[in-house]
């Protein structure tokens, strides 16, 4: 029984851990992407003003 609950424990931890790791990159990759979105609007508008 006393196995078990550590293992309940254990897998709780990597589950969060897990998540922490997911969104952390995920937060990662919108930010490059809105960073790679306002470049091009940059460009296109610099292009479109000369």
């Amino acid at each position: 029984m006393k196995q078990q609950k550590k293992n309940a424990i254990h897998l709780t931890k990597v589950a969060i851990l897990y998540k922490d790791i997911t969104s952390h990159f995920y937060g990662l990759g919108s930010t490059i992407l809105s960073l790679f979105e306002f470049t091009l609007h940059l460009i296109l508008y610099v292009n479109l003003k000369f």
